[in-house]
Parts: C-alpha cells; sequence; structure tokens
C-alpha cells in the first residue's frame, strides 16, 4: 500500500470513528436527559429545572477532577494551539473526556453545546491513530484536520 493509500483509508477510519463518537455523544446526553426527567417525574419538584444545570456543572468538575486527571482541553482553539506548539499531538483523554463532560452538561440542561466537544474529540481520534502509526507531523495534522472540519 502506498502511503497516499494508506493516508486516505486512515481518513476513512478517522472519519468512521469520529461518527461514532457523535452517536456516543448524542446517546448519552439523551440518556442523561431522560434520567432528569425520570427523576424529577417521580420528585415534581417545581425548581428542579434551574438547580439541575448545576448539577451538571458540579458532576462535570467532579469527573475532570476524578476520571480526568484535573485538566481537559476545551474547544476548538485548543486544537489550533496543539497543532502549532505541542506537533498535533493530542492527549489521549480527549478521546473520551468530552464525550463525559459536555454529555453530563447538556443532558442536565446546560447551555453548552455540543459541536465544539465532538470536534476536539474527533481531532483526538485523527492525532491519536496518526501517533499510534508514527505518522508525520504534516500526516497526524492532516488526520487532524480532517476529522475536525466534520463535526456531524
Amino acid at each position: 500500500m502506498s502511503p497516499k493509500q494508506f493516508i486516505f483509508l486512515a481518513s476513512v477510519l478517522v472519519g468512521i470513528t469520529s461518527a461514532l463518537a457523535v452517536i456516543l455523544l448524542k446517546s448519552f446526553a439523551h440518556s442523561v436527559y431522560q434520567a432528569a426527567a425520570y427523576a424529577n417525574s417521580i420528585l415534581k419538584l417545581s425548581f428542579i429545572n434551574s438547580v439541575l444545570p448545576v448539577i451538571g456543572i458540579l458532576l462535570t468538575v467532579m469527573a475532570t477532577r476524578r476520571l480526568l486527571g484535573g485538566t481537559i482541553e476545551k474547544g476548538t482553539s485548543q486544537i489550533l494551539y496543539l497543532v502549532a506548539r505541542k506537533a498535533s499531538i493530542v492527549p489521549k483523554k480527549q478521546l473520551y473526556a468530552q464525550i463525559l463532560t459536555s454529555s453530563l452538561t447538556v443532558g442536565l440542561g446546560g447551555s453548552a453545546g455540543l459541536e465544539s466537544p465532538i470536534v476536539v474529540t474527533g481531532a483526538a481520534f485523527g492525532s491519536n491513530f496518526a501517533q499510534q502509526f508514527r505518522l508525520s507531523y504534516k500526516d497526524r495534522t492532516l488526520l487532524l484536520g480532517h476529522a475536525e472540519s466534520r463535526p456531524e
């Protein structure tokens, strides 16, 4: 297989993996929402819609501290920074960090969207795939950008 063919195949695999991550992210966020709605139907608290976003943020902070080592890269601007300063190397925890934290925040009524988290997750898939196969900076950036440009 030629290097160009490998990059083409890698792009397809990263795209498919990113699409599966979108499905997982949306499904998890929907499940969190359904669980909150079920809890509200049992508790019947009039103020629950005001409290749920705060609970979502607290759960996100706890997950970040306990499961993700205290920090995660946030937003698409961090991807640009990683390309420019870190040789397009995205930490492995970004493969799942955004899915977990964004699902909790959005599923419980937070005002954040799901577009940026899936861009970061897709970029992490591209970067980590390239690292796994020891691809060059140029090819790693290509796979990172390929996943980043197709969030949904």
